[in-house]
């Protein structure tokens, strides 16, 4: 079964990228799956509670920093979202950012 959480079991050290990483457990192991399974319980909670909305997709993107240092960086997905949506996704957020940061800058 695919999670559709696509990460490694550890994040990876800097400069290399998940596919670089060859990890037993890998995106689809037990780890991915627990992982998966509490982002979408906490997602569509969260939205039920405030926004009254059912989640039907979510792109995540986490910076992790393990206890020698080490900084990784997991993108991850809810299970079944293509690749196009996620750069869809991720550069409408990416305008977003942008955007306010203009008019942030504009208010100056």
């Amino acid at each position: 079964m695919s999670t559709g959480v696509r990460r490694p079991a550890s994040p990876p050290t800097a400069g290399s990228t998940v596919a670089d990483r060859g990890d037993e457990s890998g995106p689809d192991g037990e780890l991915g799956a627990a992982i998966e399974r509490a982002l979408n319980d906490a997602i569509a909670g969260v939205f039920a509670q405030h926004e009254q909305s059912m989640v039907t997709k979510w792109v995540m993107l986490a910076e992790t920093m393990d206890g020698a240092g080490e900084r990784g960086l997991w993108p991850m997905t809810s299970d079944g979202v293509q690749a196009w949506d996620t750069v869809g996704m991720l550069s409408h957020a990416l305008h977003l950012q942008q955007a306010q940061v203009f008019a942030d800058m504009l208010g100056d």
